[in-house]
């Protein structure tokens, strides 16, 4: 059975993010989106685009996901009760199991909170990404006073180049410590252990597949800097969604 496309997955984050509907609201109606089947995830699109109530609409479609190996299916509520019914496999193990516990495991080691750790993270074909919200929350953690993102277009690739400066936070002991420091030695020690960690981010339409961002390449070049230079503030050492091809930001 063939799942949704790449290019499905791309248009329905978006649609999604135009219509306000918030991941809890999407998984408690349909399931896991990377999941779906491209019939299935054509219907959801469908009732996206044209639906004046796309939120009880969605839930009408009957439709969740089965997280196995064995055939996806949509599987219709009851009549008699308003919950949808999830079958599940006793011969393997769900994929929503292993991909929760996952995000279960990272959320403990980086310290996010597991309430919302999956608002954190986006699943594609099978693989876990850290979102750009969840390197700004484990930075946080670790103490930085600013972000500096700044970009610039670079003719001879056809592409924006983003840079991103994030300033830690210097300990209260380490500054009471440097008081009375000749200032030339205080600089050589601020900039030498608390200096700015530094990353660059580059888009164009050919490390960027969804069209639908195409007008805003020079804020996607900005954000795969900013999660650049988080993830190494941060020591985080996968790769975060914003920088795949397929990724979308919000422009807002």
């Amino acid at each position: 059975m063939e799942l949704m496309t790449d290019k499905q997955r791309s248009f329905l984050t978006a649609l999604l993010r135009e219509k306000e509907i918030t991941e809890e609201e999407f998984l408690s109606a349909i399931g896991e989106p990377s999941s779906l089947t491209k019939q299935n995830a054509q219907m959801v699109i469908d009732v996206l685009m044209h639906s004046p109530n796309p939120k009880e609409d969605l839930k009408q479609l009957g439709l969740h996901v089965k997280y196995d190996d064995e055939e996806i299916r949509g599987m219709a509520k009851s009549d008699t009760n308003d919950s949808t019914e999830i079958i599940e496999s006793t011969q393997s193990t769900p994929k929503n199991k292993m991909v929760i516990g996952d995000v279960n495991k990272l959320a403990e080691t980086y310290g996010l909170p597991k309430e919302i750790a999956s608002m954190f993270f986006m699943t594609i074909n099978d693989t876990l990404y850290i979102r750009h919200p969840g390197l700004l929350y484990i930075a946080k953690k670790r103490g930085y006073t600013r972000i500096l993102t700044q970009s610039h277009y670079d003719k001879d690739h056809n592409e924006w180049v983003g840079t991103c400066y994030i300033y830690p936070v210097i300990p209260v002991e380490v500054l009471e410590a440097l008081k009375g420091v000749d200032p030339q030695v205080q600089l050589m020690i601020i900039k030498e252990y608390y200096g700015p960690t530094y990353a660059e981010g580059r888009a164009s339409e050919r490390n960027v597949i969804n069209r639908r961002m195409h007008m805003w390449l020079k804020e996607m070049a900005e954000t795969r800097a900013e999660v650049r230079a988080l993830r190494r503030f941060s020591g985080y050492g996968g790769t975060a969604f914003e920088e795949l091809p397929e990724a979308e930001i919000p422009v807002e």
